[in-house]
């Protein structure tokens, strides 16, 4: 039965306020804890393990339900997850984004599934959970989404984030020893020489308290078994080790750090419209264009015969 009511009311006013990603790009969906400052009142100072574990397990279940992840960096309780709506090995050229990059629905399931699986993780690493839900209520997650068009400002951005990190370190390792008061309008290298004076050298940390971690899916081949449910035959099979955390990431402008980096971010495939290159530069060679169709023949990560996709 046909709504008119309903269809004028979303065709004039609410699927004019839905707005959309554009497609083929980097998309980086931040995730933040509000009001953790509160929420996280009596944890270990300045660095709590069982927090951070919290945060790299729901940041991996999280990614594993998240269409076109690709990476995560978490520090304290905020995640920068990037996605991507391409192949990154170049094999398929008929993919799709998550949620067709629509922004109400990106921000509104991201931020209610994580705090969703945080919420359900909590009671496995902190202690007195009860009396802390009692106290403060369940968490709380806000997300936004943007996209960033360029492969080196998306490694910018976790260069921003990491910064962030270590800023932040420096001052909560400061806040443990000293005042608000005898902290405020200190920077950090003064802080720094503060907390030596306590007996402490901030460089004696771990790695993931002054630089944040990464999590990535791993897909180092794993060996498993299983019983076939017809035969009765364990059988013996192969799968990827999945989403982990990278144990110690390395400062992100060193050169080991801008090297891994750039093997971690997937590169954007580029088209060739050229019809007679077959440069060995070129990503994608297109053989010829007909009736507004081009037939792909090779691409630079694999190779795809005969493929056609529709050419403006």
């Amino acid at each position: 039965m046909r709504d008119s009511l309903g269809d004028r009311i979303k065709e004039c006013y609410e699927n004019r306020c839905r707005f959309y990603l554009p497609r083929r790009t980097y998309t980086v969906m931040r995730i933040d804890g509000r009001a953790f400052s509160t929420w996280t009142r009596g944890l270990k100072r300045p660095y709590d393990e069982a927090f951070q574990a919290l945060m790299d397990t729901t940041t991996k279940l999280f990614c594993s339900k998240v269409q076109g992840a690709v990476c995560a960096y978490t520090q304290s309780d905020e995640v920068s997850i990037l996605l991507v709506d391409f192949d990154p090995e170049g094999k398929k050229l008929t993919t799709s984004a998550w949620f067709d990059g629509n922004v109400q629905k990106l921000c509104s399931v991201g931020a209610s599934m994580f705090t969703s699986i945080f919420n359900d993780q909590v009671g496995d690493f902190i202690k007195d959970t009860d009396q802390l839900l009692r106290e403060r209520g369940p968490a709380v997650f806000d997300t936004r989404v943007f996209i960033i068009p360029d492969i080196v400002e998306v490694y910018n951005y976790f260069i921003w984030r990491q910064n962030d990190a270590t800023r932040n370190s420096i001052q909560s390792a400061a806040y443990s020893f000293y005042s608000d008061k005898e902290c405020h309008g200190k920077n950090c290298s003064e802080l720094q020489e503060m907390i030596f004076q306590k007996g402490q050298n901030w460089n004696d940390y771990p790695v993931r308290f002054k630089r944040g971690g990464f999590i990535y899916y791993d897909k180092t081949a794993t060996v498993g078994n299983a019983v076939n449910k017809k035969t009765g035959e364990e059988i013996e099979f192969e799968r990827p080790v999945g989403w982990s955390i990278y144990p110690e990431i390395p400062v992100l402008t060193s050169q080991e750090g801008r090297s891994w980096m750039f093997s971690l971010i997937p590169k954007l495939p580029e088209i060739s419209y050229k019809e007679d290159d077959r440069s060995e530069e070129q990503d994608w060679y297109i053989s010829k264009v007909e009736n507004g169709v081009a037939t792909i023949e090779s691409v630079k990560y694999g190779t795809i015969s005969s493929s056609k996709e529709k050419h403006d």
